[in-house]
């Protein structure tokens, strides 16, 4: 590859040089559990008592004998372990790394059994697409558009796709590492055919309504925004290490309310006291390029070239968005350019001062200029 790119071996040089001043604990492969599907068929058996496996105390890997692990628990008490230097950090991502593969593991087997049938329905009169289930302390829930949620972004397949983007968005969030903001824990099991999304439990958020759950953002699709000073003050921080923009949104009162964050993601107060944040499958912004139904004018922004390549193009859905690493690589890519400029700039104040002479006021006059270059690039 290097002899055939020299882009490609600039890049490979640069990325060795890096990996070789971490850490080695950074450094060493992690084994990640991997899970087949692929398994002899069996005749099948009937099992009168099998759908009470879940209320039964059982010696399994995610049984604890005589009680159910309690993950949302788990999780956010590694979170909160302290890493003010590199032997906490180490200490808490290898308690983190234990839980959250211990979670997995256990998600997988409870999404296993859900398609298999041998879970009940917390809502059994409900039709098969719209059934939720609780087994082991984990909530899993199926990959449909079954309230016409994702009508107008492309039904089942909008659906299928919004569960991956709320793991992306909660993965985001995690980097951001913003002490007293708290996300699920999140999998996501594709399973034959079946997309099954399991999340651990906000304390007491099944006794209440959403309505008296939801202390930020919008449960009715912007018509009605909430907001409070404990999340604006932790999305700020997100917002600020994400690279996320801060927007006003009006409410159907007309009241103009500030958002970190976009008006679907909610903010719920747990009874432990702790924030949560869920529904972050919009944190990356859309990507243009596969909404085909734009306005003439937003049409005449596409350049020739993308064109040529048959941009904009028609979609499963309009849930596409962009990665995080494009999001990074631009904004790394505005900070160079606001670097070359200021250096230009310098040196020719500096050539212009040597040319008059000791004349200080040069200097001053060109300050405001890199200033406004650096709103402009960043």
């Amino acid at each position: 590859m290097s002899q055939l790119s020299p882009g490609f071996k600039k890049g490979w040089s640069v990325i060795n040089k890096k990996r070789c001043s971490l850490h080695p604990f950074e450094r060493l492969p992690t084994n990640y559990q991997l899970f087949s599907w692929l398994s002899p068929k069996e005749e099948h058996q009937v099992d009168c008592v099998r759908a009470e496996d879940a209320y039964t105390a059982r010696s399994t890997e995610e049984h604890i004998p005589g009680q159910t692990r309690e993950w949302n628990e788990e999780l956010q008490a590694v979170r909160e372990l302290p890493c003010t230097n590199l032997h906490e950090r180490l200490l808490r991502d290898r308690a983190f790394f234990k839980v959250h593969s211990d979670f997995v593991a256990a998600a997988t087997r409870g999404a296993m059994l859900v398609v298999d049938g041998g879970v009940l329905a917390i809502n059994p009169g409900d039709e098969p697409r719209s059934q939720m289930f609780i087994w082991s302390n984990i909530f899993f829930s199926l990959g449909f558009d079954v309230r016409d949620h994702y009508g107008d972004y492309g039904g089942d397949a909008a659906a299928f796709a919004a569960p991956l983007l709320d793991l992306r968005g909660v993965q985001l969030y995690n980097s951001a590492d913003i002490k007293g903001l708290h996300t699920l824990g999140t999998v996501i099991i594709d399973y034959k055919g079946f997309r099954i999304t399991a999340q651990s439990i906000i304390p007491g958020i099944l006794e209440r309504e959403q309505e008296q759950s939801v202390v930020y953002g919008s449960i009715d699709f912007g018509k009605t925004i909430v907001t409070t000073p404990d999340y604006d003050e932790l999305l700020d921080k997100v917002a600020k290490a994400t690279k996320q923009q801060v927007h006003l949104a009006k409410n159907k009162d007309g009241e103009v309310k500030k958002l970190y964050t976009s008006v679907e993601t909610k903010g719920i107060q747990g009874n432990d006291k702790r924030n949560y944040v869920l529904d972050l499958l919009r944190t990356m912004p859309p990507d243009v390029n596969f909404l085909s139904d734009l306005s003439e004018e937003d049409l005449g922004l596409f350049s020739q070239e993308a064109r040529g390549m048959q941009f904009p193009r028609s979609h499963t859905h309009k849930l596409a968005v962009h990665r995080g690493e494009l999001v990074d690589a631009f904004c790394e890519s505005r900070y160079l350019t606001y670097w070359k400029l200021a250096m230009k700039s310098t040196t020719e104040t500096k050539k212009e001062i040597e040319g008059k002479g000791s004349n200080q006021f040069t200097i001053l006059i060109n300050i405001p200029v890199l200033i406004d270059l650096f709103i402009l690039y960043t």
